[in-house]
This record gives structure tokens, C-alpha cells and sequence, in this order.
């Protein structure tokens, strides 16, 4: 049992049922994660594209799915440095729907070391540069505001 991190040796954390739970036990962190997409909303509120990744980094526990009231925000002033290491600063909708334009929430997200090949469902197209389409892995991962691409946008 364990109350933290700091209570288990060298490469464990402390996992927990639920987010502000008291007690969990030590877990070895994963050594490599898959780069499948299957979002979860760590502790932390950082949105981790799977679960592996959350562990890999720690994170006592998580909810299935995007972050939706309690979320890290990102590269505003106010936020300071930032929390998550390993972690980007993406442009995502307040619903949690993904990508939408510069007016969306920046939140704190964790990707897997390499993007999957046409990772994340419909193309993306760059709302700062014409004719720049990515998926969303690579989208989050540049750091730049995109939208769900409008039919014949994207390749």
C-alpha cells in the first residue's frame, strides 16, 4: 500500500482506483507504450492519448475520455511552466471534440513518442497556413491552431 509516489521504490508509482483517493499500490511504470488512441483524462488533468502513457508518467489514476471539467490549461501567462514534462500545449474544443480554431481552450496533452501513420480520424487543415493538413496527432504535437478540414481541403 501507498499513499504516494515517494512511498514506492524507483520506477513504480503510486496507483489509485480513483482521483483523490488516499491509499493505492505500487506499480511498475510501463517501459513503452502503444501508440493506439484512447484518451484519458489523468489526475493531473492533462488528456494522455492512452493509458499506458498516463502510467508511464505516473499518474495515480484517470477517467475514460478528454478532460472535461477539471483540465490543465496551457500558453496563456497565467498558467506558468508547465506541470506535465513530457506534455504539449493543443488547441482543443471546449466539448472535448477535438481541434477547432484559435478562440478553442489550449489544454495540456500527452502524446506517444512517435504519431501513428494518419492517426485520429478526418484530416486537419492549419488555421494559419493554407493547404497544411495533418492528423491529429501531429496537429497537437505542432503546437499551431487546426479545424476538422471542410470536404476537398485536405488530400
Amino acid at each position: 500500500m501507498c499513499g504516494a509516489t515517494s512511498d514506492c521504490p524507483p520506477l513504480a508509482y503510486c496507483a489509485m482506483t480513483s482521483c483523490g483517493d488516499s491509499l493505492g499500490e505500487c506499480t511498475l511504470r510501463p517501459l513503452a507504450c502503444p501508440s493506439e488512441e484512447s484518451e484519458v483524462c489523468g489526475c493531473d488533468g492533462a488528456i494522455y492519448w492512452n493509458d499506458c502513457l498516463r502510467q508511464r508518467d505516473g499518474v495515480e489514476s484517470a477517467t475514460p475520455g478528454f478532460c472535461a471539467t477539471s483540465f490543465t490549461t496551457c500558453g496563456g501567462p497565467q498558467d506558468g511552466p508547465c506541470p506535465v514534462p513530457d506534455a504539449v500545449c493543443g488547441h482543443v474544443s471546449p466539448e472535448g471534440q477535438g481541434l477547432a480554431g484559435v478562440q478553442s481552450i489550449r489544454r495540456l496533452l500527452v502524446l506517444p513518442d512517435t504519431c501513428p501513420v494518419d492517426a485520429g480520424g478526418p484530416p486537419l487543415a492549419s488555421c494559419s497556413t493554407p493547404q497544411v493538413c495533418a492528423d491529429l496527432c501531429s496537429a497537437l504535437r505542432s503546437g499551431s491552431p487546426y479545424a476538422r478540414a471542410q470536404p476537398g481541403e485536405c488530400p
